[in-house]
């Protein structure tokens, strides 16, 4: 299968891109031209895409983006070697605080007013 995919955004364009699969959720890893990263999960190629977005505060284009395990992402900055430690897990399957600590998702957060999860964007 190919697929070609452009994205455009004000932070920057697409310029580095890794995927892995994580049970039956798909991850992709994309490096922007500004320095920040996009996490895509999906169930299925069919499903719909949850986008979630961070600044790595590295501030100079992302050359290269590898998912090494569930735990460890490598950045090529224009500048240097950045390692990261995450999570690739959804948001939407944490239904309280210590799921969501838990889970690692720099991208995921939990609202204690409303007892549910929040996308950081």
């Amino acid at each position: 299968m190919t697929a070609t995919y452009l994205h455009q955004t004000k932070t920057g364009h697409v310029t580095a891109l890794d995927g892995t699969s994580i049970g039956d959720t798909i991850v992709l890893i994309a490096g922007l031209s500004t320095g920040s990263l996009i996490q895509i999960t999906m169930k299925s190629l069919k499903s719909t895409m949850e986008v979630l977005g961070t600044t790595t505060g590295i501030n100079t284009p992302i050359v290269n983006v590898h998912i090494q395990d569930e735990d460890t992402l490598y950045v090529l900055g224009s500048q240097h070697v950045y390692v990261y430690l995450y999570s690739q897990s959804n948001c939407s399957e944490f239904k309280s605080l210590a799921e969501t600590m838990a889970g690692r998702n720099p991208f995921c957060g939990w609202c204690v007013f409303k007892q549910r999860y929040y996308i950081e964007k």
